[in-house]
């Protein structure tokens, strides 16, 4: 039986299935939605599953042209969701094995749907050879495609600060498979053959490794899935004596990992904190397996708005780590759900916590000690007009430092670091 005759007789499928109607009724975190209906099936078909939907979600905007064409009348949700991985399944097949994805999807939708409704995905099934031969015309599928599955309105705020040549890399960058990498700076350890070297130190090119072994290095706090952006901001400040710091907006706690291995090489405290919560426990619970020598690691569940010095084992610390919640711009293609539920007002809301965030921080960083902050967006809005002004608001920091990621530069995911000085 071929790979995706496997796939085809499995739960993915369904799963998938039930994940996009969920997103499409919802518009929830995508991951969020994929956990709740993958806790309990297997690693293997969790991968298939996140797959399928995440692949549907990448390429929404395509998929649904393609499906508005083949169709008198747009369907709703739940026969919109069969359609879309269904359409997607076939996309993605093998020319041999496309025909057995149609037959497949058939006899499910006789199963899960009304009749009207199967004999609906029977047509537009077997109209996708040529729906798809003309969808590009004037353009490569590829620039076609990418085009389709992003918000207009994006595309044409990138265009004005980055230009037409530039926005179309970025646009084939998200629309890519992004690739699975651990974080493992543990002196001396050997790690699987499998795991393939980057040119990123410490980080490990891991999707096509057994992952069995992977989850026991996890476990035993020997590595960490990130990616190597996560590295940008703790590097950034790698050059300065750093025997405390406080990690906010901390969950789920990989720049906590980062900044535990850099305070070991001297000892010191690390104190993280985000929101209570789901995050916060997986915070404590990504932290559990990751204690050092030498370290005092604490995690503390608050509103970093509304912190005080009195909630924290000490008042002020050598380096202030603020990740920033963001518009999530340069990580579009590990998280493609972002871009179908952020708008301009969201944008405009997330500036303005983000610069709160930033003056909150100022209460807890030592006289001559740093604040790193750090977006995950390629905005410029969220990265240097935000240090900006507040570099005009408090002449007692000044900027030390800063890193800009581009994806289509970086060949990781993109983000904003900047290293900021007290007088």
């Amino acid at each position: 039986m071929s790979k995706t005759e496997k796939s085809l007789s499995s739960p993915s499928w369904y799963a998938s299935v039930r994940i996009v109607e969920d997103f499409l009724k919802t518009n929830e975190k995508l991951d969020s939605l994929s956990l709740k209906r993958t806790r309990k099936l297997e690693s293997k078909v969790v991968r298939r599953i996140q797959y399928l939907s995440y692949g549907v979600v990448r390429n929404l905007g395509w998929l649904q042209a393609l499906l508005k064409k083949g169709a008198e009348k747009f369907p709703k949700k739940r026969l919109q969701a069969v359609m879309l991985v269904s359409i997607y399944e076939w996309i993605e097949a093998d020319e041999q094995q496309k025909p057995k994805v149609v037959h497949f999807v058939v006899e499910q939708a006789k199963q899960m749907l009304s009749k009207p409704e199967s004999r609906f995905v029977n047509a537009v099934m077997r109209k996708l050879p040529i729906l798809i031969q003309f969808e590009a015309t004037g353009n490569s599928l590829k620039t076609h495609s990418s085009i389709m599955s992003h918000p207009a309105w994006m595309i044409k705020r990138w265009k004005k600060i980055f230009g037409k040549k530039t926005v179309k890399q970025f646009l084939e960058w998200n629309q890519g498979l992004p690739k699975i990498y651990a974080f493992s700076p543990i002196p001396g350890i050997v790690v699987p053959n499998c795991w393939q070297p980057t040119p990123w130190t410490s980080f490990y090119e891991i999707q096509n490794a057994d992952w069995s072994v992977a989850k026991e290095l996890l476990t035993e706090g020997k590595a960490y899935i990130q990616d190597p952006s996560t590295r940008l901001g703790v590097d950034l400040s790698k050059n300065h004596t750093v025997e405390s710091a406080l990690d906010l907006c901390a969950a789920p706690g990989g720049k906590s990992v980062q900044l535990l291995h850099r305070i070991s090489k001297t000892g010191g405290l690390l104190v993280s904190v985000d929101l209570p919560g789901t995050r916060f426990d997986r915070l404590v619970k990504n932290l559990e397996s990751y204690q050092l020598p030498g370290v005092t690691a604490l995690q503390v569940a608050k509103d970093i708005l509304q912190l005080s010095s009195e909630e924290l084992p000490q008042a002020t610390f050598d380096l202030v780590y603020l990740d920033v919640p963001c518009s999530n711009t340069g990580v579009l293609q590990r998280r493609p759900d972002v871009k179908w539920r952020q708008t301009k007002e969201t944008l405009r809301g997330l500036i303005g916590l983000q610069e709160a965030l930033l003056k909150k921080a100022t209460e807890f960083v030592k006289k001559e000690g740093y604040i790193v902050y750090s977006t995950c967006s390629i905005d410029p809005d969220e990265n240097q007009e935000v240090v900006d002004r507040f570099l005009e608001s408090d002449n007692s920091f000044s900027l030390v430092d800063s890193i800009l990621s581009y994806p289509w530069e970086s060949g990781h995911d993109g983000a904003g670091v900047f290293l900021l000085w007290k007088n």
